[in-house]
């Protein structure tokens, strides 16, 4: 997103929209406007505002948020591994993908780097009442982005392990933060066929646990006005300290000039503070398309071919298993045939198909199987529930040999159903066999 001398950034939250136009001054920012209607009065917003373009406050749930590490082998790494995630498990048509993505440093060779997608379909839906009072869209910034930075202007900051929960009126976000690297994102909408706010907190807290992350304190955020009774809350369901995420004094008496309620208006600050561009992150989800990804090289091209294969040979013994009738020999000599396919690194993985797929339990996908050049297996897909992706990792850490590692788990929102999309990364230790 290009830098705005006095950006204008609009949520929808409810049957309200909020609207908030800011400058940068030399050391901090000031509010020129701020704004509150009804959803149904957005082309008084737009006459208020003097302006055509706005950025958008982008709901979670209808993104791809991942934390990529990527090899530095050389300058097409971050290219392939960002189309890759374009090419696989996006719960959205390739051909209508809106993505961005931004490099956040290296460390023991390796690049981090922040990827996040979503479909044109979701954006124009989720705008369509923004675009027909006449505003253009400047740029889409998901509100895990946005959350991120509001932590980052608040009093709260800290480099210690956080999860941060910010709640609207018809949809929440979590992230967790640990030494200024976002580790968890997670967006969902709160009604009856969800988990509620707390199960969710729990099921996180959980997750980064498994992760080695401790989490030291949980801070809340609400546009409801229900910080007290959420902190409260919480507290009695983790025994964890908890605190309420509050803008700078200076802030809020810049809101109180504008003539609006101090409370509400966090992820605005953050989303601001992209669109003056003095964020860390810079991803704006309107920027690119898969047009202008780069060509993958020939040599990751052969090895998704072989991905491919494997992938298919997986699900196709599987399916074979699964139909009446099925000759044991038929499926045997698929698995012989996956086995001379997995040998990568010189480590033969010729049992592990099996083992694998007698773990997953009901309501579980797996979408994606691939082996990396260590020689670890990693694996994506898609669960109906949290708990069933525990299950699956519990499963796979009683079998002996195994150490499985659990290395995302986010909520997707895909057409009308929820689901939580998943990696893990599955490692065996090998014994010394005497000749």
């Amino acid at each position: 997103m290009s830098k705005k001398n006095n950006p204008s950034v609009l949520q929808l939250d409810g049957d309200i929209v909020k609207i908030l136009t800011v400058k940068k001054n030399k050391s901090d920012i000031s509010v020129i406007k701020a704004l509150e209607v009804k959803t149904g009065r957005l082309s008084e917003v737009y006459q208020k505002t003097e302006k055509e373009e706005v950025s958008l406050l982008f709901p979670r749930e209808l993104s791809v948020i991942r934390l990529l590490e990527v090899l530095n082998e050389n300058k097409e790494s971050i290219p392939a591994a960002v189309s890759a995630e374009i090419e696989d498990g996006l719960p959205f048509a390739k051909e209508s993908v809106s993505w961005d993505y931004e490099i956040l440093g290296k460390k023991n060779n390796k690049t981090n780097v922040l990827f996040a997608a979503t479909s044109k379909d979701s954006i124009k839906v989720y705008a369509k009442d923004i675009l027909s009072a006449g505003m253009e869209l400047e740029g889409i910034i998901p509100t895990s982005i946005a959350l991120y930075e509001a932590f980052m202007l608040s009093k709260s900051y800290t480099k210690e392990a956080v999860l941060i929960l910010e709640q609207g009126k018809d949809r929440v976000d979590i992230i967790v933060i640990e030494n200024e690297l976002l580790i968890v994102s997670r967006g969902f909408k709160t009604n009856e066929k969800t988990p509620d706010i707390y199960e969710n907190i729990k099921q996180t807290l959980d997750s980064v646990g498994r992760g080695n992350t401790s989490v030291k304190k949980i801070i809340v955020s609400s546009s409801c006005g229900k910080e007290a009774e959420l902190a409260e809350n919480i507290k009695k369901i983790t025994e964890m300290k908890v605190e309420i995420l509050k803008l700078p004094a200076a802030l809020e008496k810049e809101l109180e000039k504008a003539g609006v309620s101090v409370e509400g208006w966090n992820l605005l600050f953050g989303t601001a503070l992209v669109a003056l561009g003095l964020s860390k992150f810079n991803i704006d989800l309107s920027r690119n398309t898969l047009q202008k990804t780069e060509k993958m090289s020939a040599i990751r091209l052969v090895k998704r071919v072989s991905y491919w294969t494997v992938s298919f040979m997986l699900l196709l013994s599987v399916g074979l298993n699964m139909v009446n009738g099925c000759k044991r020999k038929e499926v045997d000599n698929l698995r012989t045939e996956l086995s001379t396919l997995s040998v990568l690194s010189g480590k033969h993985w010729s049992q592990t198909v099996q083992q694998i797929f007698k773990a997953v339990p009901d309501r579980l996908f797996l979408s994606e199987f691939n082996i990396d050049n260590k020689g670890d297996i990693i694996l994506r897909g898609n669960a109906e529930k949290r708990q069933d992706i525990t299950v699956f990792l519990d499963n796979l850490n009683k079998i002996r040999g195994f150490s499985a590692q659990l290395g995302y788990a986010n909520d997707i929102q895909a057409g009308n159903k929820q689901v939580v999309q998943f990696q893990m990364k599955i490692l065996q230790k090998y014994n010394t066999v005497k000749k």
